[in-house]
């Protein structure tokens, strides 16, 4: 899976965004809003990526269990599919 082109992730103050860039007015789905651990995840999405690998390079970087990677990826990945900004 795999962010599509023209997604731009953008902090404001301390919070992070994610908008379609590239989508027309009546084509536009909306900003996904996330926060720093969900901004690593959609980076790491900017290349072609399975959910083992998301997993793995959030239990390199965050004090935190496969288990609960594996349930944070899976809430934003569903997130980023009904925005429309996967591929």
């Amino acid at each position: 899976m795999k962010l599509k082109e023209g997604i731009i992730i953008q902090e404001m103050d301390g919070k992070y965004v994610a908008v379609d860039a590239s989508a027309s007015k009546d084509r536009f789905n909306g900003i996904v809003n996330m926060n720093k651990t969900a901004a690593f995840i959609a980076e790491t999405l900017r290349r072609d990526v399975t959910m083992e690998e998301i997993v793995t390079a959030m239990t390199d970087k965050y004090d935190v269990t496969m288990q609960v990677a594996k349930e944070n990826a899976l809430r934003l990945i569903n997130e980023l599919k009904q925005a429309g900004l996967l591929v």
